[in-house]
């Protein structure tokens, strides 16, 4: 009995189409989950920011996001962090809460499919989300729902090599500003068994303080057609980025 079901979730396996990820880029794909398909994407990471000397170490423990289709071109998603910041340096303020760890709020969105690729025309999506402030452990709580908004494209360049790009809108679930985002990445098919990519993103928020600029790449393990792992990292290019981060993690799409 065991050998029959190990055959078939194989077999199912082998039958889906490949898979296409949100991670471990920045960048959220252009692609949505197959109807009726239900894929897990997690992973953690370490982060460092250094403002003067103040230092922000954050440690994602487990980052999971939950993306269900519900139709053809139309999927739901959910996610949310368990983590740890802890912040150091002379210049914390007495009454700063300077470590916390927990569980971050709850991210509810969607993504739709709105054009396939077509000549010139990319393929587009649309994705939303929203910041539930209350969902969330005491110590991560914010103050503000926070919508983001995001328009995700992707061009085929060859049978190897892809370019991705985002457009969009996020808000500070603290301060309720909106922030611009605008990224683009190079995906590369190196070989049936690996993948890589190269991105430049960039936080705008305008008057509310200074654009971060950054670079990442990584390289992704699709060792079937419904289980990828992943490795990456990044850095700052000016001194509102984060200086550095580095994770790893996996997706997998459940067989039906």
């Amino acid at each position: 009995l065991i050998l029959v079901l190990m055959y078939s979730l194989f077999t199912h396996a082998q039958e889906d189409p490949d898979m296409i990820t949100d991670r471990p880029t920045q960048s959220v794909s252009a692609w949505t989950i197959p109807k009726h398909r239900l894929q897990i994407e997690s992973g953690f990471q370490f982060r460092k920011t250094e403002t003067g000397n103040i230092t922000l170490n954050e440690m994602v423990y487990q980052g999971t996001l939950l993306r269900y289709g519900l139709l053809d071109n139309f999927e739901l998603r959910a996610g949310t962090t368990y983590s740890r910041s802890e912040i150091t340096g002379e210049e914390v303020p007495d009454d700063t809460l300077t470590t916390a760890t927990g569980f971050t709020p709850l991210v509810i969105g969607f993504k739709i499919l709105i054009v396939e690729e077509k000549g010139w025309i990319p393929r587009m999506s649309f994705e939303g989300s929203m910041i539930i402030p209350q969902a969330a452990s005491d110590e991560m709580k914010v103050l503000h729902y926070a919508p983001s908004f995001r328009f995700a494209g992707e061009y085929t360049i060859t049978d190897w090599l892809t370019f991705g790009f985002n457009v969009g809108t996020d808000y500070n679930a603290m301060e309720a500003d909106a922030i611009g985002y605008v990224s683009g990445v190079f995906g590369f098919s190196v070989l049936p068994w690996l993948g890589a990519f190269a991105e430049y993103y960039t936080y705008l928020p305008g008057s509310n303080g200074d654009n971060q600029h950054s670079l990442d790449g990584g390289l992704t393990f699709p060792v079937r057609k419904n289980l990828q792992f992943d490795v990456s990292a990044g850095i700052g290019l000016n001194p509102a980025a984060p200086d550095y981060f580095a994770a790893a993690g996996f997706a997998w799409r459940i067989p039906e």
